[in-house]
């Protein structure tokens, strides 16, 4: 029932631990997008795909399974630029 928590601060990657489940979190912050059974993220922190099933974030990256994939592909922010 713990939760770690990774956010910028000041540029660093930083990391918290946060006793809560999974769901808890996802309800007290509903704008963040489930991507695999054990990830929440911000979708505006979103920068490109790294591959067909991993996401990259400032200073990480973040598997999507593929019981999301549809759902991310579907959000908006998640759309492949065409450029």
């Amino acid at each position: 029932n713990y939760v770690e928590a990774h956010f910028l601060e000041s540029g660093q990657l930083r990391k918290k631990l946060l006793r809560a489940t999974l769901r808890q979190l996802h309800e007290q912050a509903p704008d963040l997008l489930q991507v695999h059974r054990s990830h929440l993220i911000n979708p505006q922190h979103f920068i490109a795909w790294k591959d067909h099933s991993t996401l990259s974030l400032p200073k990480l990256d973040i598997p999507v399974s593929q019981k999301y994939r549809a759902m991310v592909m579907a959000h908006p922010s998640f759309v492949p630029k065409e450029g």
